[in-house]
């Protein structure tokens, strides 16, 4: 029975490598569908007995984790994420849709299942059990509205009752862009702006939207704000000796003595950037991108920084959210 097993979990792992299209694909068996690690996809065992409904939830774990390293971009996702944990979910659950909903419609293999994968997951899901709204998770309701809009399934039986709850708000508050989400299937950024405004008429990301304006306002926050205000503007050269900032509003001033430490790279685009725009080091070393100050001088300068922004890491997480993640994974390993 275990050399059953064993051929089963190679076998997944072999469609999940084609799915993919990354040889380094593996596939191990949990207790429970987790998310994966890497290249590893987590996905429920089977049992020795290899029923049939467990057998096709555990395809369908495979070949989600597969269509998401095929076809997500997890540093797109991240950058554009938003940081409300009841946002976030829903905003997760709608990528995860739109990955999987591009197997579906390519694939009838996976499309059958994926549609076991769902019901697996609404059966411990909280909406099957909701008797007012309140009580229904956005992030499944939302997910489940979206998934029948980008392959025509319908919701799994065990969650219609709960999502009647919430699917006439759902649909009377974003309508416009659940129809609009199959037409940037194929394209992840465009899909997540679409999510981003999806989220917005839910109400749920409308306190962030200061926070993406900065750059255009007023520049990284985090780089010293001076917002057409004098005295800030010498209070954060009094706090970073050497210059760290430069700040170019098409006007130079000797006077300062942060621009006139500031690296001769940058001084050499200072000319050509238009008002309102900012430049710092700081942008160079930000998460996900290269260390530029490290890279061979070049000739390049960029048109225009005035749509940067640099998020800190800080602000993507806070302690306790790295608690419960951390707890999550060790509960996850102890297995192993």
């Amino acid at each position: 029975m275990a050399e059953k097993i064993d051929l089963f979990r190679r076998a997944l792992a072999g469609a999940a490598r084609a799915i993919a299209h990354d040889a380094e694909v593996d596939v191990v068996f949990a207790t429970e569908v987790a998310p994966s690690s890497g290249k590893t996809a987590r996905v429920p065992s089977p049992g020795p007995g290899l029923e049939p409904r467990l057998v096709a939830e555990a395809r369908g774990a495979a070949d989600s984790a597969a269509l998401r390293l095929h076809h997500h971009d997890p540093r797109l996702h991240a950058r554009v994420a938003p940081m409300d944990v009841e946002a976030r979910a829903v905003f997760d659950a709608l990528e995860t849709a739109r990955v999987e909903a591009l197997g579906a419609r390519s694939m009838g293999g996976v499309r059958d299942n994926l549609r076991h994968l769902t019901e697996a997951r609404v059966r411990s899901d909280a909406i099957v059990r909701a008797r007012e709204a309140e009580e229904v998770p956005l992030s499944t309701a939302v997910s489940l509205i979206a998934r029948e809009r980008l392959t025509g399934e319908a919701p799994p039986p065990a969650a219609t009752e709960g999502l009647k709850l919430v699917a006439p708000w759902i649909e009377e508050k974003a309508a416009a862009e659940l129809d609009a989400l199959a037409l940037t299937l194929d394209d992840q950024a465009a899909f997540a702006k679409l999510s981003r405004r999806l989220l917005e008429d839910l109400e749920l990301a409308a306190a962030e939207e200061p926070v993406n304006e900065e750059p255009d306002d007023a520049g990284d926050e985090a780089e010293g704000e001076e917002g057409g205000s004098e005295d800030k503007a010498e209070e954060g050269d009094e706090g970073q000796p050497g210059g760290g900032d430069v700040e170019m509003r098409g006007e130079e001033t000797e006077d300062q003595n942060a621009e006139g430490d500031s690296s001769e790279e940058m001084e050499a685009g200072e000319e050509d950037s238009a008002p309102g725009d900012e430049v710092s080091e700081s942008m160079f070393a930000a998460p996900g991108r290269r260390n530029w100050d490290l890279s061979p001088p070049t000739d390049y300068k960029p048109f225009t920084t005035r749509f940067d922004e640099t998020v800190e890491a800080e602000e993507l997480c806070d302690e306790e959210e790295l608690a419960r993640l951390r707890a999550y994974l060790d509960q996850q390993m102890a297995g192993l």
